[in-house]
């Protein structure tokens, strides 16, 4: 029907060029708050000639353009849910009608609800209609995405338990990650939410290294023109220990006709202490290491943000943002007593490391957008460019008591900078109503440079230390093209299918001994989405899905660096990482449109996982250093229910069991999930119970010991609800145990984690409005990805 419209409006305009006493006529249909309505038929019915009839259908602001003959007119406007709007008109010049208010229809209010699912399975995704759930009163992003399937929140956000899942607000990528990137989601009321998107395997539009799958949140349509914005302070405390966390923020948006600005500041103040006990035997020399650690961390951060958008009509607009992030000094303090025991000697050592790391981060982005016409076609040309300054000094002090009596004091200091440049052209072609077309390229140059020094002190002089000090540079070129494809059968079969290809030059460069090999790769990664419904309104249906990605390791890892966690244990760098490969398929059934079983399979090549060793030249010393492991196997099978129980008990049960198979680690069997409750206890009172829960696993070497955590909220709105008040009690139990085993022909280690107490922490959050309600549009970044390597 879009495309039928598009040429008759054609054939109208090819006839009302060549009539002189023609004029144009525009318009917007909106609700009697403001708030557009989209894609009305629009209707001029001549008074004079009864089949003189012209129209238009309006976009999906409600805006219409029609060019007509001079004359009378009777305008009518409809859409199915609202009354039928009918005025009288002249046309004698260009007319700008203003907004248009049309009302909501009684009949269809008291004859029909129209309501979507909260939860509906796609081929490739779940949507969530957060805008139809009376749960998220009061929420904000994060808590809707817990109670959303799949998505697991701790300290990264992980779709059926693949860490690193990226966030995209509007169809623009959001370059945070991490801690960071839940900071931000916080400060989004889940009240704006019209949507999220769930996708587990993202498409060949995306980079062929975004293997976590990607997360889409589409925010309200709101009026255009005003102020809103939202202040909040969260705070959180362990009495057990005295670990805190203040994080002030406030966010702003302005939007004057075409002009759309906004603004943010993110602030964190926090402390951490985290104790480690260690213990060591080495069956070569009969040694044994047995050591206590306590870690004292501070931070401190601000992040500001401001952007900038306008719409220099329908159809063409551009934008920039900038984005910047600075550790304030800050630092941490690192207590270690150790005690080492071989056959004949005994050496006590007291080491005390204080570390203040500094940098910055800058970001700029900029993007233009034309929108081909209203049936969803446009072109994107996205620019970024993005700078990671970070300077990591640290002064280590040891006293060695017994066999052994002497101090050290050394120091180091390791400052990288990368830069980033990306730029992205794409294309977006509706093919109809149900079917598009995706085709872009994309270029990036990533750049690392990093300067590493330690020395010791001997004499009131600093001596350099050769075998740890070094200059190294990495440069990487990676070009891209794509295509992808999907559409809907009438028969109500779905499919996607995508294929993207990949070259990647990267020169690397060192000064230390280790021998560096450039990199010269291509790579074709296809992904393919099927979804067969299996009775006529299709609540069930069963959903095929394949891809091939990329992983490429982190510029930090690829740094020859080795830097001490104590006088017998280091981290240290691998330059020869290689990128692993890995295919995953699965096959979903499923059901009422929300509950879904899902069974998988992965294979790995080159999977880049941490190992534990010994230092050939020192059998005494343990290093923890990044290895490519040749072959990996997961089979996994996924239970998701997110249900309402009752009107006012929504919960969210996800639990995957995977058997995994490791050319290092061998064969184990895990099982992790979470249990998440939402309930309304009375008007304007929510409450929130989460478990989550994971089996021991192996990662590398090291096998990690289980996990378990329950926490609990309550939540109050307030002042017709522009302010929300939360109590939340995190690790309720105060299980903050971990334990790392690792056990090797030469050594065995045991490693024992206590951090994460239980914090007891409020929040509140203010939003004001000034004005009418704004629509603010972001610019889009097309380098998220790249830049969580730094």
């Amino acid at each position: 029907m879009k495309i039928l419209s598009t040429i008759v409006l054609l054939l109208t305009a090819v006839t009302l060029s060549a009539q002189p006493d023609a004029a144009t006529c525009t318009g917007q249909t909106c609700t009697g708050q403001g708030s557009a309505i989209g894609f009305t038929t629009v209707s001029f019915f001549s008074e004079t000639d009864s089949s003189a009839v012209y129209g238009a259908l309006a976009d999906s602001m409600g805006r219409f353009s029609v060019r007509i003959p001079h004359g009378n007119y009777r305008m009518e406007i409809s859409l199915l849910g609202y009354e039928k709007k009918q005025r009288g008109i002249t046309i004698a010049h260009d007319t700008d009608l203003g907004r248009i208010v049309l009302d909501p229809s009684e009949i269809s209010l008291q004859g029909v609800e129209v309501k979507a699912a909260p939860i509906v399975r796609e081929a490739d995704r779940f949507v969530v209609n957060v805008a139809d759930m009376p749960q998220a009163i009061g929420r904000t992003a994060v808590e809707m995405l817990k109670l959303s399937p799949g998505v697991w929140i701790k300290d990264d956000i992980a779709i059926f338990g693949k860490k690193g899942a990226k966030v995209m607000i509007n169809n623009r990528l959001l370059r945070e990650t991490g801690e960071d990137l839940i900071n931000y989601l916080n400060q989004i009321p889940a009240e704006d939410i019209q949507r999220i998107e769930i996708v587990p395997n993202s498409g060949a539009e995306y980079d062929a290294d975004m293997t976590a799958g990607i997360i889409k949140i589409t925010l309200k349509r709101k009026r255009d023109n005003g102020i809103d914005g939202a202040v909040g302070i969260y705070y959180s405390h362990a009495f057990s220990n005295a670990s805190s966390t203040t994080s002030p923020s406030f966010n702003l948006n302005y939007r004057n006709d075409r002009l759309s600005l906004y603004a943010s500041m993110g602030t964190w103040f926090g402390k951490q202490i985290v104790r480690i006990t260690e213990s060591s035997a080495f069956g070569q020399n009969d040694a044994s290491i047995r050591s206590e650690s306590r870690l004292d961390g501070r931070w401190k951060s601000v992040s500001p943000r401001i952007g900038a958008l306008y719409e220099f009509n329908d159809r063409h607009s551009a934008g920039l943002e900038v984005s910047y992030f600075r550790n304030l000094p800050g630092g941490s303090e690192t207590h270690n007593r150790l005690q080492k025991q071989d056959k004949a000697d005994s050496t006590r050592i007291a080491s005390h490391f204080l570390q203040n790391q500094q940098g910055y981060g800058l970001g700029i982005s900029a993007n233009y957008i034309f929108k081909m016409d209203t049936t969803g076609s446009l072109f994107k040309l996205l620019l970024d460019y993005y700078r990671r300054d970070n300077d990591d000094p640290t002064d280590y002090f040891s006293r060695y008591t017994g066999s052994q009596a002497f101090d050290t004091t050394y120091r180091g200091d390791i400052h990288t900078v990368n830069d980033l440049y990306a730029a992205t052209a794409a294309f977006e072609i509706a093919l109809g109503p149900v079917s598009k077309l995706r085709t872009g390229a994309k270029y990036t140059l990533n750049r690392m440079n990093t300067a590493i020094l330690y020395e010791f002190l001997r004499d009131d002089a600093w001596h350099r230390i050769d075998r740890q000090s070094n200059l190294n540079r990495y440069s990487e070129n990676i070009g891209a093209l794509y295509a992808d494809f999907s559409t809907k059968f009438k028969n109500g079969i779905g499919l996607n299918v995508g294929l993207r290809g990949e070259y990647t030059y990267a020169i690397p460069a060192t000064s230390s001994t280790l021998i560096t090999d450039r990199q010269n790769y291509f790579g074709l990664f296809p992904s393919a989405n099927l979804s067969l419904p299996l009775n006529k309104k299709a609540t069930q249906m069963l959903a095929f899905n394949y891809n091939r990605k990329i992983s490429r390791p982190s510029f930090w890892n690829l740094n020859p660096y080795r830097m001490p966690l104590s006088e017998y244990s280091f981290l240290e760098g691998n330059p020869r990482l290689r990128p692993a490969y890995q295919n995953s398929y699965s096959v979903s059934w499923i059901i009422r449109h929300k509950y879904s079983l899902t069974v998988g399979f992965e294979s790995v090549n080159g999977s880049s996982e941490q190992v534990a060793t010994t230092d050939p030249d020192d059998p005494d010393i343990i290093l923890y250093r990044y290895e490519n492991v040749p072959i990996g196997r997961n089979f996994n099978l996924n239970v998701n229910v997110p249900t309402n129980i009752t009107p006012w008990w929504m919960l969210n049960l996800n639990l995957t069991a995977m058997n995994c198979f490791s050319s290092l680690a061998g064969r184990q069997n895990t099982v992790q999930g979470y249990l998440n409750n939402a309930l309304t206890i009375r008007k304007e009172w929510t409450l929130d119970l989460n478990l989550n829960y994971r089996t021991p696993r192996l990662w590398g070497n090291m096998r990690m010991s289980g996990q378990f955590n329950v926490g609990a909220g309550l939540r109050r709105s307030l002042l017709k609800k522009r302010l929300t008040a939360s109590l939340t009690v995190h690790n309720l139990i105060n299980y903050n145990k971990e334990n790392i085993r690792i056990v090797e022909p030469t050594f065995e280690r045991t490693v024992e984690q206590r951090q994460n107490w239980r914090q007891i922490a409020v929040s509140l959050r203010y939003n004001f409005k000034t004005g009418k309600e704004v629509k603010v549009r972001n610019v889009e970044s097309g380098a998220a990805e790249e830049k969580s390597r730094f």
